[in-house]
């Protein structure tokens, strides 16, 4: 039987790579790329060609080539694709059109009854190789790192929104007999495995992988027409995010992307005062264009200004893996607001216990607060939103004091014990920052549990 791979940075080759050399799978592994430098980096490398016996570029979608006529997309599909349309500025049928191109031309290179691997789900390309590989009846492993150190998770329905963790924690919750509750073991076992990462762990990458991923960018401008990035448009957008930020921000209040502050003010309130921490979330977090209905950091912030008085007060946080373009918009938009309404601050630090609310989009900080005992908002779909351990903002509340003060009555905090539980059982003890090396600082013991776990896919 053949294994199928799809790989879209460096990152991801390391993993597989160091996967299949620990698995010893007799299996023929067959990679699928669409990144120009990825693709020449596992031809010409010896390491890589032990391992990969194939690998394939994919090419990019012209609109001149003859194909069937294109099907309608699924509400999966549809929202992935968002992502193109939002953050990269494709127009909805050219991200349709290379989307299902993709999967046709994957699916005319593989064997039924295969097993694919791929990372996350939740972009359009690693979205059309699962659906080619299902299409040819094969089985698909979804592959994600989680927010605890050297551990990852490997999901057969998708990652994230689409994980099936998400089902079994509603059939788990179903059958919890309340004489005999779950305790809190294994949020004391997520909280020692937190407590041991002092920073997260993209900050991690060795620099050769940070230096690859400026190459591979260079060299889709170079040889890649068609491709996803526009280099005109990003150096255009970057330059303006660099040095006429103001400009660019008045050109998001003229089409209505932000507030005109002139014309804007905060409701006065006598109520109690709350407190409030948002981290926020990077520009080209998948999880945000593809999970809620924002385009972007600034656009959240906008509307959680838009749901506050005078006496809820807000502490936002930058995100420590944003570009820093990215992070002088942020800056000047809080330093803005800050300056009209001073219980809009920016933070450096902070300390949990000072804030009645995390109110988050969609992060992973969302169950690092949980796992706190904190009480947390989220705005949008995600792995742990829409259960009744925490509170999802929704349009039945008119702004943030009714949510918060409805918080008690609506959430059943206990019922976290059960997800973080559920979670802790599916992890994967292998280290996806290890570089080539996916044992690096991970438990022995664990470690081996997880690969004869999934080794059983493989015979």
């Amino acid at each position: 039987m053949k294994t199928y791979v799809y790989v879209q940075h460096l990152n991801h080759a390391f993993f597989y790579l160091s996967l299949f050399e620990f698995l010893e799978t007799k299996n023929e592994v067959i990679v699928f790329s669409d990144n120009i430098s990825l693709f020449l980096t596992i031809k010409s490398q010896k390491r890589f060609k032990k391992v990969f016996h194939t690998v394939y570029l994919i090419p990019p979608y012209y609109n001149k080539k003859k194909r069937k006529p294109e099907r309608d997309l699924d509400g999966r599909e549809t929202k992935v694709l968002n992502y193109l349309i939002q953050y990269f500025g494709k127009s909805p049928q050219k991200a349709k059109s290379q989307y299902l191109y993709n999967i046709e031309w994957i699916s005319n290179k593989i064997e039924k009854n295969s097993i694919g691997l791929c990372w996350s789900g939740n972009k359009s390309e690693a979205l059309a190789f699962s659906k080619a590989i299902i299409q040819c009846k094969g089985t698909v492993f979804f592959g994600e790192i989680t927010n605890f150190p050297q551990t990852i998770y490997f999901d057969k329905k998708g990652t994230n929104y689409y994980s099936s963790i998400r089902n079994d924690f509603k059939n788990q919750l179903k059958t919890i007999d309340s004489e005999s509750p779950i305790g809190d073991k294994y949020k004391k076992i997520l909280l020692s495995l937190k407590a041991n990462q002092k920073k997260i762990p993209q900050s991690n990458q060795k620099k050769v992988v940070k230096a690859y991923f400026f190459l591979s960018g260079f060299q889709n401008y170079l040889f890649r027409n068609g491709s996803r990035f526009n280099l005109f448009k990003t150096l255009k957008t970057k330059f303006k995010l660099n040095f006429e930020k103001e400009k660019y921000l008045s050109q998001l209040i003229n089409r209505g992307e932000w507030l005109d502050l002139n014309y804007f003010s905060i409701p006065e309130s006598k109520e109690p005062i709350y407190k409030i921490l948002i981290p926020l979330q990077i520009y080209s977090d998948t999880q945000l264009h593809v999970f809620s209905k924002y385009k972007s950091p600034v656009d959240f912030i906008q509307n959680i200004v838009k749901l506050i008085d005078s006496n809820i007060y807000v502490d936002f946080k930058l995100h420590p893996a944003e570009q820093n373009k990215y992070n002088k918009l942020i800056i000047l938009v809080l330093n803005k607001l800050s300056s009209k309404f001073p219980q809009i601050r920016l933070v450096d630090t902070f300390e949990k216990n000072e804030y009645d609310i995390i109110a988050t989009i969609n992060s992973t900080f969302g169950i690092d607060a949980l796992l706190s005992g904190k009480k947390v908002i989220s705005f949008g779909e995600s792995l742990y939103s829409g259960f009744n351990f925490l509170l999802e903002y929704t349009d039945k509340f008119k702004n943030l004091r009714q949510a918060i003060e409805c918080y008690d009555k609506s959430v059943k905090s206990e019922n976290f014990n059960l997800f973080a539980k559920i979670i802790y059982k599916n992890f994967y003890h292998f280290n996806y920052f290890g570089v080539g090396n996916i044992k690096a600082n991970t438990d022995p013991e664990k470690f081996q549990k997880s690969l004869d776990k999934l080794r059983l896919h493989f015979k």
